[in-house]
């Protein structure tokens, strides 16, 4: 039996992923070593650099420098200084990055993604936020090993818990549609028919004549109902202006 015949991807890769996420009408196009001329011939709006170690198991790990498998660190070089760019790191620990930053606009660590590459994007793309924090530290060189927080000589790239935290664009985008960006409007809407309804109710109960004056009961709905869509109005006026 040959591998062919039993070694099958089911996953999805990062690219497929990006090709899936953006547009169809963008234009993708994958180098996997990207020289300087194949950068200046085509007029790119933004580059994701994927890079990261190649596969290991167990001491066949072992590493003292720590780097970047090639042809990364040539990779990030040449895109980086040339465009604006996004750094996805696949790796099982921290590796050395800290000589690359200044040319990186944004670094992400996505450790080992396992098969499903759509994880990466949904937060690449906006779809959900970044949340995650370090769960170790970050060194700037292989001599500071081994680091540890509270360390006299802490002074790590990023240090332990190290992590930006950013909102996600789906809640909004599915909120404004169809709305010009006023998602109030609807809380509006439903705050006016639902006055309307119990005003209904509040005139047959008083034409009903019931004893214990039962409208005084929808009297104070219609009142608690009102401020409580007032106030969800106002969150969702004060949501709308702090994501402008």
């Amino acid at each position: 039996m040959h591998d062919k015949d039993y070694l099958h991807w089911t996953g999805t890769t990062i690219l497929d992923a990006i090709i899936s996420a953006v547009d169809p009408s963008t234009e993708i196009v994958h180098l996997e070593s990207p020289d300087v001329n194949d950068l200046e011939s085509n007029n790119f709006s933004y580059a994701i650099v994927v890079v990261g170690e190649v596969p290991y198991a167990e001491t066949s790990g072992d590493s003292l420098t720590l780097t970047i498998s090639d042809p990364g660190p040539t990779v990030i070089g040449n895109v980086c200084e040339a465009m604006k760019c996004v750094v996805v790191i696949v790796s099982g620990r921290p590796l050395v990055i800290e000589p690359y930053l200044t040319s990186i606009d944004a670094l992400v660590a996505a450790w080992l993604l396992g098969t499903e590459g759509q994880g990466l994007t949904d937060v690449l793309f906006g779809d959900y936020g970044f949340s995650g924090q370090l769960s170790r530290t970050w060194f700037k060189t292989v001599d500071q090993l081994p680091m540890n927080v509270g360390d006299s000589q802490y002074d790590p790239l990023f240090p332990f818990g190290f992590g930006l935290t950013t909102n996600s664009t789906t809640e909004i985008r599915s909120i404004s549609a169809g709305f010009d960006g006023r998602p109030y409007l609807v809380i509006i809407a439903v705050a006016v028919l639902t006055g309307l309804y119990y005003t209904g109710i509040f005139f047959r109960s008083i034409s009903a004549g019931a004893n214990g004056r039962p409208y005084l009961l929808v009297i104070a709905v219609v009142v608690l109902t009102s401020l409580y869509c007032t106030g969800i109005l106002l969150l969702s006026r004060k949501g709308r202006d702090q994501n402008r």
